[in-house]
């Protein structure tokens, strides 16, 4: 049976038109295909974040090698991984106070500017870093057969480790704000990855 393309108005047999790629299945936009373009477009729910984040916990180094050698339909790309976990820290930093660094007398920074600064681009702070321990990865293990691009991945997933261990821990650096304890958690936090 012959379907006209909603999008180009072809006429083809199949799933897909065979001029534009528009699908031959579409639906009526309700709630339910709200959801699913959120899952599946934005989020890509399925697997794509929950999976690659299991991923980085239980088996670190083989899920990047993994998606370094091509098994990457079920991770989330690296790059859009650090971009949501750094939106999702920058959100929970905007919205509570968190005295992330002790001020101290004799220091020329003002410690509460520096806190709010840090604590609103730290998603950007940790993009812009990347590269610096790409770098450094690079020069260190450059005889291991892998490009300065591959290294950014690895590096890419290790800020997204990074970025979550943060999220994660931050109830406990909630409860624990002004107090002094905080660096202590903290100084454990850093230490953990």
């Amino acid at each position: 049976m012959e379907i006209t393309c909603k999008n180009c108005r072809h006429l083809y047999t199949g799933h897909y038109c065979s001029n534009c790629g528009q699908t031959a299945a579409t639906y009526r936009i309700n709630w339910h295909f709200l959801w699913h373009e959120i899952k599946h477009s934005l989020l890509h729910f399925d697997e794509g974040i929950p999976y690659s984040i299991k991923q980085l916990f239980t088996r670190p180094g083989h899920s990047i090698r993994d998606f370094i050698e091509g098994k990457r339909i079920r991770h989330f790309k690296p790059l859009s991984l650090v971009l949501v976990l750094g939106a999702l820290y920058g959100i929970l930093y905007h919205y509570f106070t968190i005295n992330l660094f002790s001020a101290s007398s004799n220091s020329k920074i003002d410690m509460v500017d520096f806190n709010e600064w840090s604590s609103k681009h730290y998603s950007w702070i940790t993009i812009l870093t990347i590269p610096l321990f790409t770098l450094g990865t690079f020069i260190c293990f450059r005889n291991q057969g892998y490009n300065f691009v591959e290294y950014f991945v690895l590096n890419t997933y290790k800020a997204s480790q990074k970025l979550c261990i943060q999220i994660f821990s931050f109830p406990l650096i909630y409860y624990f704000n002004g107090r002094p304890e905080l660096q202590n958690i903290l100084i454990l936090i850093i230490n953990v990855r």
